[in-house]
């Protein structure tokens, strides 16, 4: 928002020859910016900021820019009744301007509102038309958006196939164009169309993760919980079809965990306590702190018993280490050792590339995947352990 605090102080004038007023296009990117970040609560504001701005200057293109960014904002959140009423405020005064460009991405975000309302033959018209007149203008930045758009409306009126039809077609283009504006959305829905589709788990699955890798690559909180939240609904979905609680992981390592006793009394609330955090989707990360000899490696294993019963409630891999032998006089390994055996075990083709934070940041990387389950510590020698019971955990 440095580019409204500079406008604002008045050391940079606006100049009329400008298409955009620079202040409201700063308002509107900021306010996508937000969203991305997770920021809700500032980002409808901001945009709100930004047509009362453009209004303010009479500066009717700008109107249009921050109106069409009002939609997009709209369409982000799932709100359709409000990218309805954006698009038909664009529609209209691109009609009274005679803004070819803004017409057709009016028409493009009703159709989406319409298709998102389950009026998906009137909806998919729209876009099309859009589509259409957006090109015929000589356009094609933003046609790979534009098409994403309407495979998902295409797949909301049960035309999956011509949905993926329409994702390869977004993507070649993209690749062309060098857009990644609409990447991970685009892989997203793919795993869903797959899905819908009866594909391969794998295939559906590495459409979900592709989605997710692109979202964190681009930093945006939002799009990765999309795509987390629609991998974890695949996943419920698969295992509900098999009749039972959870899919299998794909791999577990659990054999450089501590090994302890069976018997655990008079834990009930810790292992409650566990089962919570797992259940939470905003609980990343959990410590369990104590002097050794307390019970905190039994306790974890104890745990990852009932978990591994229930096939480990749908954890895609299960990865435990333990830095310490047993006892409180037992050799430890190297934290390089543990980096460098991770990386390998999550599928890094090179895990001894990099330097040690670039390592830690795939170690990351890894832990944000949905329904992993990692655990590393010091169980059993130390006075502290650290565990992470969830799917994103580390």
């Amino acid at each position: 928002m440095r580019g409204v605090q500079i406008w604002r102080s008045g050391d940079a004038q606006y100049n009329a020859e400008d298409l955009d007023a620079p202040a409201v296009v700063c308002l509107c990117y900021g306010a996508l910016c937000q969203w991305h970040f997770a920021e809700m609560d500032s980002c409808q504001p901001t945009m709100a900021q930004a047509v009362s701005l453009a209004k303010q200057l009479n500066e009717t293109n700008s109107l249009a820019v921050a109106i069409h960014f009002s939609a997009f904002l709209a369409r982000y959140e799932r709100n359709p009744a409000e990218v309805e009423r954006f698009a038909s405020d664009l529609i209209e005064l691109s009609t009274r301007q005679n803004f070819a460009h803004w017409m057709a991405w009016g028409e493009i975000s009703r159709g989406w509102a319409r298709s998102a309302s389950g009026e998906t033959a009137q909806g998919i018209s729209w876009i099309e038309d859009g589509i259409r007149d957006y090109r015929a203008a000589g356009s094609v930045l933003a046609v790979p958006s534009a098409l994403v758009l309407k495979a998902e409306a295409l797949h909301l009126g049960h035309r999956t196939s011509e949905a993926m039809a329409r994702l390869e077609e977004a993507e070649a283009l993209a690749q062309r164009t060098e857009e990644r504006e609409s990447f991970a959305e685009l892989h997203r829905l793919r795993g869903v169309f797959l899905a819908t589709m009866g594909a391969e788990r794998a295939e559906v699955e590495a459409s979900f993760r592709e989605a997710i890798r692109i979202a964190q690559e681009q930093k945006s909180i939002s799009l990765t919980k999309r795509a987390e939240e629609s991998y974890a609904e695949y996943r419920s979905q698969k295992a509900r079809a098999l009749g039972r609680r959870g899919l299998r992981p794909e791999k577990i390592s659990v054999a450089r965990l501590p090994v302890t006793g069976s018997d655990l009394f008079g834990r009930e609330e810790n292992i409650a306590f566990l089962d919570d955090a797992w259940a939470n989707p905003d609980v990343n990360v959990v410590s369990i702190v104590a002097w050794a000899g307390v019970g905190k490696s039994t306790l974890v294993n104890h745990w990852l018993r009932r978990m591994a019963a229930d096939d480990y409630h749908s954890a895609q891999l299960v990865f435990g280490w333990s830095f310490y032998g047993q006892g409180s006089t037992g050799e430890t390994s190297s934290a390089d050792e543990f980096i460098d055996l991770a990386l390998s075990w999550f599928g890094d083709p090179d895990p001894r590339l990099g330097t040690a934070w670039e390592k830690g940041r795939k170690i990351g990387e890894a832990r944000r995947t949905p329904s992993n389950l990692i655990g590393s510590g010091w169980l059993g020698a130390a006075p502290k352990s650290t565990w992470s019971p969830r799917r994103t955990a580390a």
